[in-house]
C-alpha cells in the first residue's frame, strides 16, 4: 500500500500569511512555537502590523477592562475578552500587588502605574507586559509641590510607542509654575528630555489625556478662567500645538472637563 508524505504538500506563503492575518491573537500565540521559522514570520513587524490593520477593521481581538473592589476595598483590573458571539469570556485579572490605575490605551495595549509612579505597558490578549525604567524627578528649588500627567500614543512615523510624562511644580504662596516633559520610547527603550519647552506656564493640565493621529492631547485652563484649551504633543517631532477648545453654550453651566477619542 503507497502513503502519502506530508512533506509532498506545500502551502505557498502568500496563503499562509492570509490565513495566520485573519487569526486570533490568542491562536497566533500557540503558533509561536511550531518552529523559528513561524516564530519569525508572526513576529515580524510587517506581519502585526497587517495583523493590526485587519484586527481594527473587524473589530477583532477586542475586550473589555473590568475595575472593581474585593471584600477589603482593594481595587482590581479584569480582562475580559469579547467573542465573535457577542459573548464575554473568562475574565484575567491583572495580577499586583500595588493599586494600579489605568493611563491610557492604543492598539489594544494598556498603559498603567500605580501610587509608586511606576509604568507599565500590557497587552491583555497575551497576557504579557513591559515595565519601564524608573525615571526619577528631580527636585526644584523654591517649588514644594509637583503633580505628574501620563500619556500613551502611537508615532507613525517611526512606528514606535511612546510614554509622554510631564511634571509640573509649583509654588502656590508665590504663583509660580515649571514644567519638565520626558518621553519613553518603546523601541529604544529609554527617557529623553523633551527639549521644546511647555507652551504656557500658567496653564494646568486636567486629569486625562487623548491620543489621535500620532499626537496626544490634554485639556488645559488657566486658574479662575472659564476658557479651556487643549494641547497637543506631537510624539514624531515632540512639538506641542496649542488651541482653544471649543465654545460651550452660553446657557450652559461649568462642568468637569473631559476628553475623549470617538469612533476609533
Amino acid at each position: 500500500m503507497e502513503s502519502s508524505s506530508a512533506s509532498n504538500s506545500h502551502i505557498p506563503l502568500e496563503l499562509t500569511l492570509n490565513i495566520l492575518h485573519h487569526l486570533p491573537v490568542k491562536s497566533l500565540v500557540r503558533f509561536l512555537c511550531i518552529s523559528k521559522q513561524w516564530r519569525h514570520l508572526i513576529s515580524s513587524q510587517d506581519f502585526i502590523k497587517k495583523h493590526l490593520k485587519l484586527s481594527i477593521e473587524s473589530n477583532r481581538d477586542c475586550g473589555i477592562i473590568l475595575r472593581h473592589y474585593d471584600d477589603s476595598d482593594f481595587l482590581r483590573f479584569l480582562f475580559a475578552p469579547l467573542s465573535d458571539n457577542n459573548q464575554f469570556g473568562n475574565a484575567v485579572e491583572i495580577h499586583s500587588a500595588l493599586q494600579l490605575h489605568i493611563l491610557h490605551h492604543c492598539d489594544g495595549l494598556v498603559c498603567l502605574s500605580n501610587e509608586k509612579d511606576e509604568v507599565a505597558i500590557w497587552n491583555p490578549l497575551i497576557r504579557k507586559y513591559r515595565k519601564l525604567p524608573r525615571e526619577p524627578v528631580e527636585k526644584r528649588s523654591g517649588f514644594e509641590h509637583s503633580t505628574r500627567a501620563f500619556a500613551f500614543g502611537h508615532d507613525p512615523q517611526n512606528d514606535d510607542y511612546k510614554v509622554l510624562r510631564v511634571v509640573e511644580f509649583y509654588n502656590a504662596k508665590r504663583h509660580l509654575k515649571e514644567f519638565e516633559v520626558k518621553a519613553y520610547s518603546l523601541k529604544a527603550q529609554s527617557w529623553k528630555k523633551v527639549e521644546e519647552q511647555w507652551p504656557y506656564k500658567k496653564l494646568s493640565l486636567n486629569p486625562g489625556s487623548a491620543s489621535l493621529n500620532g499626537a496626544v492631547h490634554w485639556l488645559v485652563d488657566a486658574p479662575q478662567s472659564k476658557i479651556e484649551s487643549l494641547i497637543a504633543f506631537d510624539l514624531a517631532t515632540e512639538k506641542f500645538r496649542f488651541y482653544k477648545a471649543p465654545d460651550q453654550p452660553d446657557d450652559e453651566e461649568r462642568v468637569f472637563p473631559a476628553l475623549e477619542v470617538l469612533g476609533r
